[in-house]
């Protein structure tokens, strides 16, 4: 939720460095503030939106690219993304040029995924024993 503050907001200074009579301006919204939310909306979708992707029009916290074989989603900090695993890499590539991520894992059939991942307190599983046959 760190997008660049667009209203005056002062806050007290960090534990260890209070000074009697100063304050600290927010350059950055931080979680917790009225408007952290809706600005971080607008700095992720502007940051995809450059990269080619499409901001869905019912929902804009659902994005596209490529005629659709990259879809996801974003909820608050957390990104849920489906595509095929290199498109996964390059969009990941992408969010690490502008913000400080993480990933907690890939989840899909391939051996070197996972094979177990929680997204948004829910736990998602591949069952590897099912024939993904025609």
């Amino acid at each position: 939720f760190y997008g660049d503050s667009r209203r005056r907001v002062f806050t007290t200074l960090p534990e260890g460095f209070e000074e009697p009579g100063y304050c600290a301006l927010m350059i950055k919204t931080m979680h917790g503030t009225e408007d952290a939310a809706n600005i971080w909306q607008d700095t992720w979708s502007e940051h995809l939106v450059k990269a080619g992707f499409k901001i869905g029009v019912a929902s804009s916290a659902l994005f596209t690219r490529h005629n659709g074989e990259i879809r996801g989603l974003c909820h608050g900090d957390d990104f849920a993304v489906v595509a095929a695993r290199a498109d996964l890499l390059e969009f990941e590539a992408h969010l690490k040029t502008a913000f400080d991520i993480r990933r907690t894992g890939h989840l899909g059939f391939a051996y070197d995924c996972d094979t177990e991942i929680d997204v948004l307190k829910r736990v998602l599983r591949v069952d590897r024993s099912i024939s993904g046959g025609a």
